[in-house]
């Protein structure tokens, strides 16, 4: 029967360097929520209002501040853009200048509540609503504003 050999050396020093990896990067998880939630209450605004203008919950804002959970490179770089801010995290510097989308970010999709029988005025084009009688339809109008240019 073969025999597993396992040097007692070599055992303890992986698992040295493993906690050691383990408390570097949980230190730098604190230190990243610690700055953010500093540089949060520095600009005045909750974790929900800075949750707003990102595009996490206010959930995952606070694991962020607590340490619990790591938030990707652009989500760094745009809570840096919401409270014009840099970060520096061991000794790394972190602006909204450093990740630029390549695509335009898609907006955050509103719920509308629009009245029958009023027209309402967008940017780009009006709407109006209309109920009929004679099979419980409704007409929907859209009326697209031209740019002027020129």
């Amino acid at each position: 029967m073969p025999c597993l050999r396992i040097d007692l050396a070599r055992v303890i020093l992986f698992t040295t360097c493993v906690k050691k990896c383990q408390y570097i990067y949980m230190s730098w998880l604190r230190e990243l929520g610690d700055q953010i939630r500093s540089k949060r209450l520095k600009a005045g605004l909750t974790q929900e209002g800075l949750a707003r203008k990102l595009s996490v919950t206010r959930e995952q804002l606070s694991n962020y501040e607590n340490g619990k959970s790591a938030p990707s490179v652009n989500i760094v770089t745009e809570i840096a853009e919401a409270l014009g801010v840099e970060l520096v995290v061991r000794g790394y510097k972190i602006t909204a200048a450093d990740v630029r989308p390549s695509i335009p970010p898609v907006p955050k999709p509103e719920q509308l509540t629009l009245t029958f029988g009023t027209e309402h005025k967008f940017r780009a084009a009006s709407v109006s609503l209309t109920p009929t009688t004679e099979d419980d339809s409704i007409t929907l109008k859209v009326t697209f504003s031209r740019s002027q240019s020129g």
